[in-house]
């Protein structure tokens, strides 16, 4: 992966189109299952707030996962 589009994503968080490419690149490098991960959290990150708290209550993030 570039370091320049994981400097993009750090300082652009909220923009999703530079998290689906992340993950169209981890997929392009034989990667699944971190790219399936990255494309969990941006449709989680978009589920209504009802949703969001039984979620982030089991552990799951709604945005920005940085380790690995």
């Amino acid at each position: 992966m570039t370091d320049g589009l994981l400097q993009a994503i750090l300082e652009n968080p909220a923009d999703d189109s530079l998290r689906l490419v992340w993950a169209d690149r981890a997929d392009e490098q034989g990667d699944g299952a971190r790219a399936e991960f990255i494309r969990l959290q941006v449709e989680l990150a978009r589920l209504p707030p009802p949703w969001k708290g039984p979620l982030e209550a089991y552990g799951l993030s709604c945005r920005g996962h940085t380790g690995h």
